[in-house]
């Protein structure tokens, strides 16, 4: 049975993430004219009802293989397993999203089948009766165009560049679940459980304004310039992109962006933040996007509805001083 298009899922626990949600909508803007064939693979221990339920909703064919040790993610099993599979349906493409797991899975499964890799697939176009596919680079200043120069290709998706799908109609398949168990061992480690960090609270989630610190900000002593442009709002948080987080200046509950929380807040301050897909994922459903950047040509700038070309330790003592005089008067 021949595929064009193998979607790899992710599940936790035995259940699908829900960004898997974008390998279809990404499948549906890759193949041509919505003709095709699809398979979606969802790994698991138990995964009978999920995969049943995905073939039904997705109306497309859905391979469940089940193994104990992927209860929890373990991308060395699955490539194990996935192997037989894709050498059984041989498809063109096959689709992962672009997390840890997603990457460690693509890389072995591409050498594996000796097929090209392209990884943070933003956008699809065809040139010249062939496909390609773009990403950012330099934290979205560039934007690479490549193609695959072998019969399959491993690609993986970047969360939040292909919309999810909605009310539209399921693309052409049979909508049956099959479920395998496979004999597959994976070396080095076996995942045990996971633990679901506690929060403090939910500030950024409950916050009406947020005021996001980016690499712009230089320093960990200037977070104070954040801290204050956020006491000028009434139910306002601080948060941070992945660098600051992985700097240790803000702790992970505050990071924005792909690997971070997802936010929709009145209004959005970004301050000193470059505007990589990444961070952008995670809060371009904000209503009001204002950037603060030194860079005129920042890729943020594209996306905010105003944008302050300046030094933030200029401006935002500026903002906070002004909006202190309008409390006074």
């Amino acid at each position: 049975m021949q595929t064009d298009i193998l979607l790899i899922a992710e599940t936790i626990e035995n259940e699908l993430t829900p960004l898997s949600n974008e390998l279809i909508a990404f499948a549906r803007k890759l193949l041509p004219n919505k003709s095709g064939r699809l398979l979606m693979v969802i790994p698991g221990q138990a995964v009978q009802q999920v995969a049943e339920q995905a073939a039904e909703i997705f109306g497309i064919p859905v391979l469940g293989l089940e193994h104990d040790g992927l209860r929890y993610p373990n991308p060395p099993l699955l490539a194990a397993g996935l192997q037989p599979v894709m050498e059984e349906v041989s498809p063109s493409f096959t689709c992962l999203l672009h997390s840890t797991r997603g990457c460690q899975l693509a890389t072995s499964l591409s050498v594996k089948n000796r097929a090209s890799c392209i990884t943070a697939i933003e956008s699809i176009s065809q040139e010249k009766e062939q496909t390609v596919f773009k990403r950012s680079l330099f934290n979205g200043k560039f934007v690479m165009t490549l193609a695959p120069q072998t019969a399959q290709a491993i690609l993986t998706i970047l969360p939040g560049a292909f919309s999810r799908i909605g009310n539209e109609e399921p693309p052409p398949g049979s909508g049956e679940a099959e479920v395998r168990k496979i004999d597959a061992r994976s070396a080095g480690f076996s995942p045990k459980g996971l633990a679901e960090m506690e929060e403090s609270d939910n500030a950024l989630e409950e916050a009406d304004v947020i005021v996001s610190a980016g690499r712009g900000i230089g320093k960990q002593e200037n977070l104070d310039l954040i801290k204050n442009a956020v006491s000028i709002f009434s139910n306002a948080a601080m948060a941070g992109s992945r660098t600051v987080i992985d700097q240790g200046w803000l702790p992970y509950q505050r990071q924005v962006g792909e690997t971070g929380k997802t936010v929709s807040p009145r209004l959005y301050i970004a301050c000193g933040i470059s505007g990589a897909h990444q961070h952008v994922v995670g809060m371009k459903n904000s209503q009001w996007i204002v950037a603060i950047n030194t860079d005129p040509q920042a890729v943020i700038f594209s996306i905010s509805d105003y944008g302050i070309v300046e030094d933030l330790k200029t401006f935002l003592p500026i903002l906070v001083e002004k909006k202190k005089k309008m409390f006074d008067a």
